[in-house]
């Protein structure tokens, strides 16, 4: 009898390998992480919005504005 595979299940292995890809190259963009992942386009980019918005990943336009604040970080 054939396993099922929840969605869940597949959400969480494909932001895996979005982070994995991310830890290993470092800065990638959303195309970039498409073609290192095999994953589709529409996949990347709820991936990415998700972790933006769990503050997991910061844009890069962010850590500029970060990196220009004078102080104590």
């Amino acid at each position: 009898m054939p396993e099922i595979t929840r969605p869940d299940n597949i959400r969480r292995q494909n932001r895996a390998v979005v982070l994995s890809a991310l830890r290993a190259k470092g800065q990638l963009s959303r195309t970039e992480i498409k073609h290192i992942t095999g994953l589709s386009a529409a996949t990347i980019s709820t991936i990415t919005a998700d972790l933006l918005n769990e503050k997991v990943l910061l844009r890069l336009e962010d850590t500029e504005q970060l990196q220009s604040v004078r102080g104590r970080p």
